[in-house]
């Protein structure tokens, strides 16, 4: 129940919090408009959430239509009975009837279930607020129950001013996290660093011309990758190899340079795709052979992204820019050859440099780090330096230093 100090000079004393809602049994009462309002609000933020919603009318046919869709939705169109309530951990109360709703709230309060008045903050024992929701990446604002329009143009800011690609740094920081070695201390100095360059860093300003034909094809390239026969472990699942380079580059990509062009972003998750149809045994075992595998992968990959590409109505200028970044044409000139390099040598430094170097010799692996240390960038120099990597692989990379 609102209490004195909800009001008090100390400002907004609510406590945030964010409930497992399909973990719970949920009641709606009320079959207008409110309670298809807050019936979608609850799906929207928990699609599986157990809900019961009582009208006495359902005067909303959307209702009936939502509990056709979501199997964990029951609609009883009676009038509320106080069975209702039984084994019930959060209560929404949405008619327009208030002496029902002072009637269900002296019930629920000697129950200790937590309730929910619309628009009588006097009988909330919690508000609802205005959320911002961008992949796991979730805000909740509240201005105390006193202008719902301030906290709603507050979402809209906020929703406007974090890139859609957030997604991809938490992804990213968590692999980062489980990676970590040392104590907890140093693993939140790492992550703050991290996430200081992201947010340092300008926003993703909305370069996607078409956002339906980008993801549709950013999902026909990891579908091309899905079908690879090697597999990693990850969070003890296997995991397609191609498919999971590909996301890792997406991932580092976003938080090494969030500004990426659309056809930065392509080339990113497509830099290996169906790379296993040409393995480095078909080519012989000497610098000569590998380079004229490495010469024939670029052209195979920048072959295939640019017919899936085609394939989903993309112009030839976007799949020939596409193809040059893939062919990694103009290093050091063009900023974006230069920004995918970077990208390709993080990612092997953060989740293949490790047991690649447990395969090789010490004095080969130095050979490897310093000749790929000379394909970065400054930018990419002092981001290498971030990674979470062990005291044996930075002790390797600083005397790749000294050789470079």
């Amino acid at each position: 129940m609102a209490s004195k100090e909800q009001y008090s000079s100390e400002g907004n004393v609510l406590f945030p919090v964010f409930f497992k809602l399909h973990e719970l049994e949920v009641l709606v009462v009320g079959g207008g408009y409110v309670g298809l309002e807050k019936l979608e609000a609850l799906l929207k933020n928990s699609p599986e959430t157990h809900i019961t919603l009582v009208g006495k009318e359902i005067l909303q046919d959307k209702i009936y239509e939502l509990a056709k869709k979501y199997p964990y939705v029951k609609i009883k169109e009676r009038k509320f009975k106080r069975k209702d309530l039984r084994d019930k951990d959060l209560v929404f109360l949405a008619t327009n009837d208030r002496s029902l709703h002072e009637k269900i709230k002296k019930i629920t309060r000697r129950r200790h279930i937590m309730t929910n008045v619309a628009d009588t903050p006097d009988l909330c024992d919690f508000y609802l607020s205005s959320v911002v929701k961008k992949g796991d990446l979730k805000i909740a604002v509240s201005s105390n129950g006193k202008s719902p329009t301030l906290t709603k143009r507050i979402r809209e800011y906020l929703e406007e001013a974090i890139p859609d690609d957030v997604q991809s740094l938490l992804d990213n920081l968590k692999e980062v996290r489980d990676q970590l070695k040392g104590d907890f201390e140093y693993k939140v100095k790492k992550l703050n660093e991290v996430t200081s360059d992201w947010l340092s860093k300008p926003s993703r300003k909305e370069v996607i011309a078409d956002k339906s034909r980008f993801e549709q094809t950013i999902a026909a390239f990891d579908k091309a990758n899905a079908e690879d026969p090697h597999q990693e472990e990850v969070d003890g699942r296997k995991v397609p190899k191609e498919l999971l380079y590909g996301q890792r580059m997406s991932n580092t990509l976003a938080v090494f340079y969030p500004e990426a062009s659309e056809e930065l972003q392509l080339a990113a998750r497509c830099q290996h795709i169906r790379r296993w149809e040409i393995p480095r045994s078909d080519y012989p075992m000497d610098r000569k052979g590998y380079l004229k595998w490495r010469t024939q992968l670029k052209m195979f990959h920048a072959e295939k992204a640019g017919e899936i590409m085609a394939a989903h109505g993309y112009e030839q200028k976007s799949i020939d820019r596409v193809a040059f970044l893939l062919k990694k044409q103009k290093l050091k000139s063009d900023p974006e050859t230069q920004t995918l390099e970077d990208v390709v040598c993080l990612v092997f430094l953060q989740y293949y440099f490790g047991d690649f170097a447990k395969q090789h010799p010490e004095e080969k692996i130095v050979d490897i780090v310093a000749k790929t240390w000379k394909k970065m960038s400054e930018e990419g120099h002092a981001s290498a330096m971030k990674l979470a990597l062990s005291s044996d692989e930075l002790a390797m990379i600083e005397k790749a230093l000294a050789k470079a």
